[in-house]
C-alpha cells in the first residue's frame, strides 16, 4: 500500500487510543511526530511505542527535530535507545553518544533525569574518563597545587574536576556533571569515586554486558542463538501455532510492535504485503507484525548488522520480508486465501526458514549443475559462460543465495534477495539453461564444455561459450560441419546472406529451425546465442561492409596486421 494520508490533529484526538496507535502506523515519521504532540496524551502514545519504532522515528526525522519527543520518552526507552545507537560492536562510540545527550539535554530537565537513572552507571562512568580527571582533595597524594582555567573546576569541597579533553563537547560533558551534582548528590559522588578509580576498559566490558542482556529481552538473541533463524526447514516439517493468531497481541494491547514504521515494507508490491493488508486486523497483525520485528531481529544479529547502519538495517529489513514473501508464494501458489490461511496455522520465523531451504535448494542445485560440467563452482571457474549466466550463478552459489537483476533487465549490474516465486523460477530457468550444455556441446561439438573452457587464451577475456556455439551456428548455416574453426573474413556476407530474414531484419525461420533439428532438447541457453547473433551481428544495416575486427559474437580468424597468435573471439 502506498504510505496512508495523517489524519487531522482535531480527528486523530477524537479516536480512541488503540485506533490512535494503528493510526500512527504508515504514515511519515514527521506526521507521526505532529499529530503525536497535537493529542492531549502525548506522553502516553510516546511510552506506547516500543523503543524500536521510536529510534527509527526520530532517526527518520533527524534527532535535531526529536528533542520534543525525546522529551516525553521513558527512561527504559531512552536506555534503549542508547543501547540502539551508541555501540559499535562492543565499543562505545562516544561520539553518537554525545549526540544523545545533546538533543536530551535540548529536551529539557525531565529527559535528563531520565538519561542519569536509566542508563547504567558504567557507561556514564566510561564517558566521563574520556573527558576528565578527578582529584580527590582529601586524598595525600593529590597534588596540592591549585589548577586553573575552563579546563578545571569543582562543584564541591571535595571534587576537582579537570578536563584532559577539552573541545567543542566539552561543555556538553560539564553539563551532565552539573545535572549530575544538581539531581542526586549521592550518585555524583559515587560517580566522581568511579571516575577516579575505575579502570577504562572494565567499565567498558560492564557497560556493554549489560547491554547486551538488555538487547536479548527486546528479542535480540545473542549472535549463536540468531544463527538458527538459517537452519532451513523443509514446508513438510512446518509446526502449527500452539495458540491462535492475535492472542498474544490481545495481552499487550497497548504495545506497539517493535518497529511498525519499518520492519513491514508497506508499498503494497509484495504478496505478503497485499495479504497483511487485506486479510488481516486487530490484534491478528499486530501479532503478525511482531513476529516479523523478532525475525528481523535475528537477522541482524545473525548477519551482525550495526544498529546505527540504516542503510545496513533496511537491508535486512528486505531481506527478511522477501524471504518470508518468498515461503508464502511458494506455499499457497500465489493465491490469497491460501496465504491467509498459511499465516493463520505458522509462525513467521518459520515461513522464513522455508524460504531459506528453498533457497538452499536452488544453491545445491546450481552447485550440481556448475560441477557436472566439470566448472569449478567460484567466479573463475565460471569465467567461460556469458553474461547474465556467469553473474547469476555467482549470486545462486554465494552464502546467502543472491537475485542478479541483470536476468530481468540486461546492464543492470546488482543483485537482491529472492524475493518471489518468479525470482526463483527465473533462477531455476537460469540452471537448466546451463545444465543443458551438458549435452549441447558434445552433440555440437563433440566434446565437453570443461574441454571447451580449456580452450580459452588466458589473455581473452572476452572470450565466451556463446561465441563458440554461435561459430558452430556459422558453419551450419554455411552448409559445413559445424566446428571450432574460427571464420575467415570472406565468410561473414556469406553467413548474413544465410541467416538473415530481410523483411523482419532478425533471424530467418529457416535457419533458426536448421540449427534446433541439430540440437533437439532444452533451448533456453541456445535461443539466447541466437538473440545475440542477431542483435550484435544481424543488426548491422546490409549498406554497411563487415569488418572482422568488430564481429563481437563469432570466432574470426587474426587479420594480417594483427600479433595475437590465437582466434579472436568477440
Amino acid at each position: 500500500m502506498p504510505e496512508q494520508r495523517a489524519y487531522s490533529s482535531d480527528a486523530f484526538n477524537r479516536l480512541p487510543f488503540r485506533e490512535q496507535l494503528d493510526a500512527l502506523y504508515g504514515i511519515s515519521a514527521r506526521d507521526r511526530r505532529d499529530l503525536i504532540l497535537s493529542a492531549p496524551n502525548a506522553q502516553r502514545l510516546v511510552r506506547s511505542f516500543a523503543a524500536e519504532s521510536l529510534f527509527h522515528t526520530l532517526k527518520e526525522i533527524g534527532l535535531e527535530d526529536g528533542a520534543e519527543l525525546l522529551s516525553l520518552a521513558s527512561g527504559e526507552q531512552v536506555c534503549a535507545l542508547v543501547d540502539l545507537d551508541c555501540w559499535k560492536k562492543d565499543r562505545l562510540d562516544t561520539a553518537m553518544l554525545l549526540d544523545w545527550l545533546e538533543v536530551i539535554v535540548e529536551a529539557g530537565g525531565r529527559a535528563v533525569g531520565e538519561l542519569l537513572h536509566s542508563v547504567d552507571r558504567e557507561l556514564l562512568v566510561l564517558l566521563l574518563k574520556r573527558f576528565i580527571r578527578v582529584h580527590r582533595r582529601d586524598d595525600p597524594e593529590e597534588p596540592e597545587d591549585d589548577l586553573e582555567g575552563q579546563e578545571v573546576f569543582e562543584l564541591d569541597e571535595h571534587y576537582q574536576i579537570v578536563f584532559h579533553r577539552w573541545d567543542s563537547r566539552s561543555t556538553l560533558v560539564r553539563s551532565l556533571i552539573e545535572a549530575l551534582y544538581e539531581r542526586d548528590y549521592s550518585y555524583f559522588v559515587t560517580l566522581m569515586e568511579e571516575t577516579w578509580w575505575g579502570v577504562e576498559s572494565d567499565l567498558e566490558e560492564g557497560a556493554f554486558r549489560l547491554r547486551s542482556g538488555r538487547l536479548q529481552d527486546r528479542g535480540f538473541p545473542d549472535y549463536y542463538e540468531a544463527q538458527k533463524i538459517y537452519r532451513p526447514l523443509a514446508a513438510r516439517d512446518l509446526a502449527e501455532r500452539s495458540a491462535p493468531l492475535g492472542r498474544l497481541a490481545a495481552e499487550n494491547a497497548t504495545m506497539l510492535p517493535q518497529d511498525r514504521a519499518l520492519i513491514v515494507p508497506e508499498d503494497g508490491v509484495s504478496f505478503f504485503s497485499q495479504v497483511l493488508h487485506a486479510g488481516f486486523s486487530g490484534e491478528a497483525a499486530t501479532e503478525l507484525r511482531q513476529e516479523l520485528a523478532y525475525l528481523v531481529n535475528r537477522v541482524l544479529v545473525a548477519e551482525g548488522v550495526d544498529f546505527a547502519d540504516r542503510d545496513g538495517i533496511a537491508e535486512k529489513i528486505h531481506l527478511a520480508h522477501d524471504t518470508v514473501n518468498l515461503a508464502l508464494e511458494s506455499l499457497s501458489e500465489v493465491d490469497a486465501p491460501r496465504a491467509i490461511d498459511v499465516l493463520e496455522r505458522h509462525y513467521v520465523q518459520h515461513l522464513f526458514r522455508v524460504g531459506w531451504d528453498i533457497l538452499l535448494g536452488l544453491r545445491k542445485s546450481a552447485k550440481r549443475t556448475v560441477e557436472a560440467l566439470g566448472f569449478e563452482a567460484s567466479a573463475t571457474g565460471l569465467a567461460f559462460l556469458d553474461t547474465p549466466y556467469r553473474e547469476a550463478l555467482g549470486g545462486f552459489l554465494s552464502m546467502r543465495p543472491r537475485f542478479y537483476e541483470g536476468i530481468e533487465r540486461p546492464g543492470e549490474i546488482r543483485y537482491r534477495p529472492f524475493a518471489t516465486l518468479a525470482d526463483l523460477e527465473r533462477g531455476r530457468a537460469i540452471v537448466l539453461d546451463v545444465a543443458s550444455l551438458g549435452e549441447i556441446c558434445p552433440r555440437l561439438l563433440g566434446q565437453s564444455p570443461a574441454a571447451l573452457a580449456a580452450l580459452r587464451p588466458h589473455d581473452a577475456d572476452d572470450f565466451r561459450l556463446s561465441a563458440v556455439i554461435l561459430t558452430a551456428f556459422a558453419h551450419l548455416s554455411l552448409g559445413r560441419e559445424p566446428s571450432l574453426e574460427p571464420l575467415a573474413g570472406s565468410d561473414l556476407t556469406e553467413l548474413r546472406a544465410a541467416t538473415l530474414d530481410v523483411a523482419s531484419g532478425k533471424l530467418s525461420a529457416a535457419a533458426r529451425a536448421r540449427f534446433f533439428e541439430t540440437l533437439p532438447g532444452h533451448r533456453g541457453f541456445l535461443e539466447f546465442c541466437l538473440r545475440r547473433f542477431e542483435e550484435e551481428f544481424l543488426s548491422v544495416s546490409p549498406d554497411r561492409p563487415l569488418d572482422p575486427r568488430f564481429v563481437t559474437c563469432l570466432m574470426m580468424r587474426p587479420q594480417r596486421h594483427a600479433t595475437r597468435s590465437h582466434p579472436s573471439p568477440a
